[in-house]
């Protein structure tokens, strides 16, 4: 277990995180992700591509509003890009080979640093030398936190619940799982190299949404519930 203490702002768990607003409180969450567990292990999917962006539905960003260091201004907090560092993501078919569940097959990585949004570099700066070589000048980053897109954070157990029942913050990150949603759209890189597949997010039949459920010791991700309508376009 990782001992590195982590904040969440504004992402603790409360009556908003485990109802109809973010995960469904009928669902049994830590059964299901049992169950897609076996499911990737006994690879029962249908590989569709790489996950390439998330794009969130803004209104489910706990902490859009009143923090100034979201990439909101400058590059929108709703949208997530992983450039190629993306998990594989698969698909489960009934007994008609029909669509019916979305699953995330591979160890998800958080997603990478990108360069910040609209810097140029200047054509006049000196040139930089690493080991007598010239090189171009530092590209400043900005890091895409999924802990400022939450919508909440669930426990990774339900015998966890106590630990925030006292008001105590996270200490590792195996404690719980970030909740990210309503998500929009899913867009793959396919993995037969035929382009670009994109999976719409809209509500199901229930009125539950699709989120993406993310533990960043573990690596681990699930995109849960909604209805997914999968697009592909050449490249």
């Amino acid at each position: 277990m990782s001992e590195v203490a982590i904040t969440v702002p504004q992402a603790r768990p409360n009556a908003s995180v485990v109802t109809a607003g973010c995960l469904p409180p009928e669902v049994n969450i830590h059964a299901l992700m049992e169950y897609r567990r076996g499911q990737v292990r006994r690879r029962e999917y249908k590989p569709l591509g790489i996950l390439e962006k998330l794009f969130i539905d803004p209104a489910g960003i706990a902490n859009m509003n009143g923090r100034t260091n979201l990439l909101a201004a400058r590059r929108g907090a709703a949208m997530i890009e992983w450039r190629g560092l993306g998990p594989l993501v698969g698909m489960t078919e009934d007994a008609h080979g029909n669509f019916l569940d979305t699953l995330i097959c591979s160890a998800m990585q958080h997603p990478p640093d990108l360069p910040e949004d609209g810097w140029k570099p200047n054509p006049r700066a000196p040139l930089r030398y690493v080991n007598g070589i010239p090189t171009g000048p530092d590209v400043p980053m900005e890091p895409q936190r999924l802990r400022d897109r939450a919508a909440g954070i669930l426990p990774a157990a339900k015998d966890k619940w106590f630990r925030w029942a006292r008001g105590k913050a996270a200490k590792a990150e195996d404690d719980f799982y970030f909740v990210i949603g309503p998500l929009t759209q899913v867009v793959l890189l396919a993995t037969d190299q035929s382009g670009v597949m994109d999976l719409h997010c809209s509500a199901d039949g229930n009125g539950r949404h699709t989120m993406l459920l993310y533990n960043p010791h573990r690596e681990e991700g699930h995109i849960l519930f909604g209805q997914i309508d999968c697009q592909t376009f050449a490249a």
